[in-house]
């Protein structure tokens, strides 16, 4: 069984909720979610990178992109263990 989870929009609580809300699918029987973030409006690199945490135990998890050669970044996370065991699908 699968859930979808849509996040409307990015701010400091949302990683939060998030969490509670796959905690909560997964407790009444899901065993996959798909998380829809399309047409999400704005928020702070930070809180995006916080939700990804979520579901990601290593990896690479946005790009940073600047105008000059070599000034592109990968923001990774390291061998720490996600929140979630969850099988998930981004739809972006």
């Amino acid at each position: 069984m699968s859930d979808t989870l849509r996040i409307a929009a990015v701010g400091p609580s949302t990683a939060d909720q998030v969490k509670k809300e796959v905690g909560d699918l997964t407790k009444s029987g899901a065993a996959k979610v798909v998380v829809d973030v399309r047409r999400t409006s704005g928020g702070a690199l930070e809180d995006g990178l916080a939700i990804a945490k979520l579901f990601v135990g290593r990896g690479v998890l946005a790009m940073r992109e600047a105008r000059g050669p070599g000034d592109s970044k990968r923001i990774c996370r390291g061998c720490g263990r996600r929140k979630h065991r969850i099988a998930s699908v981004l739809l972006d």
